[in-house]
Parts: structure tokens; C-alpha cells; sequence
């Protein structure tokens, strides 16, 4: 069996039996082949008002401005998307990340980099929507689960994709590995 990548710092690296073995910074980590189907029957994907674009959020149809609903660092931040070149920041006054020069009135900005589902998850964001009005009512929008595994990291299941770690893992990987480990 071939290595299958989760992202570019996770690889499972074996299947056995019962039991997947992925490689996880640079140590080997034993998961019940039960635990990811599991974890993929919890997967929350994006609500319709979020472009895709090959299972990535296409960022090039969200134009400067836009307004979005998401959880940073499990807080939940209302605000509008800038953009310098290919780096995405969410403009808001929740939390202070990384500042772009411009942050559209709101006292931060939170770095997303490029914006794909990996960095998402790296820079615990869990995006909920975008909209004209932004405002979303924390019942609305229910705190990302989180889970304890003992590979020793703290699983969080983001919206599109799933975090282990500060390492983010896109739904859809999550979801082709069940479809490995099914045959």
C-alpha cells in the first residue's frame, strides 16, 4: 500500500487489519480503523453559501468585504474577508493575529494564509458562513466538538475539515481514506 496523505505534515503510512499507523510530526501513531469511521460520520461541511471549488473554498470568488461568520480559536468572530496577494485575513474585533495593513475599520485581523482547508484548521478557524449580514446567534452556530484521542492531540471537528493538533485535515480526505480502508 502506498502512502496516503492527510495533509502535507500527515501520512498514513500503513493499514492493517483493524488498525491504521500514521506517521504524525515525524512519530508513528496507532487509530482504530473504527475511530475514523466514526470521526467521518461527524464531519460538518459547509453551509451552500460557501463556493467550493474542488473540495477547497474558492477564494477567488469572495471578493474583499465579504462578511463572515466563523469560530477562532473556539470564539465566535464576526467580520469582513481582506486580501494582500494570495494571504486571506478575517477583519474583526474578537482576537488579535496577524495584522494586514488594512483591516477595514475592525480593531484585528487573523490570518488564514491561503486559505485552504489545512491552513484553516492550522490557524483554528472553523469558517461558518459567509453573508450580507453576518450576524449569528451562538445557538446558531454551535461550539466545534472536540475529542480526546490517545495519540495525545486534541481532535476538533472544524467546519470542512478536521483538526488534530495545529494540524487541519480536509473532510474530503478524511472521507477518500474511509473509502481506502472500505475496499
Amino acid at each position: 500500500m502506498k502512502t496516503f496523505a492527510l495533509n502535507s505534515n500527515i501520512n498514513v503510512v500503513e493499514f492493517e487489519k483493524d488498525v491504521l499507523t500514521i506517521e504524525f510530526a515525524h512519530q508513528p501513531f496507532c487509530v482504530k480503523k473504527s475511530f475514523v469511521k466514526t470521526l467521518s460520520k461527524k464531519l460538518v461541511d459547509f453551509s451552500k453559501d460557501i463556493p467550493l471549488k474542488k473540495g477547497e473554498i474558492d477564494w477567488d470568488e469572495i471578493k474583499v468585504g465579504t462578511h463572515f461568520t466563523a469560530f477562532i480559536e473556539n470564539e465566535i468572530a464576526t467580520g469582513e474577508i481582506q486580501k494582500n496577494g494570495i494571504i486571506i485575513y478575517l477583519c474583526q474585533n474578537t482576537l488579535d493575529g496577524q495584522r494586514c495593513n488594512n483591516r477595514l475599520g475592525y480593531k484585528y485581523s487573523w490570518t488564514i494564509d491561503e486559505g485552504s482547508l489545512e491552513k484553516l484548521g492550522g490557524n483554528s478557524v472553523s469558517l461558518i458562513s459567509f453573508a450580507a449580514d453576518s450576524e449569528v446567534k451562538k445557538k446558531d452556530a454551535p461550539m466545534p466538538p472536540s475529542y480526546k484521542h490517545d495519540i495525545g492531540y486534541e481532535i476538533q471537528i472544524l467546519r470542512g475539515c478536521v483538526k488534530i493538533g495545529c494540524q487541519g485535515i480536509p473532510n474530503y480526505k478524511i472521507r477518500e481514506l474511509v473509502k481506502i480502508m472500505d475496499k
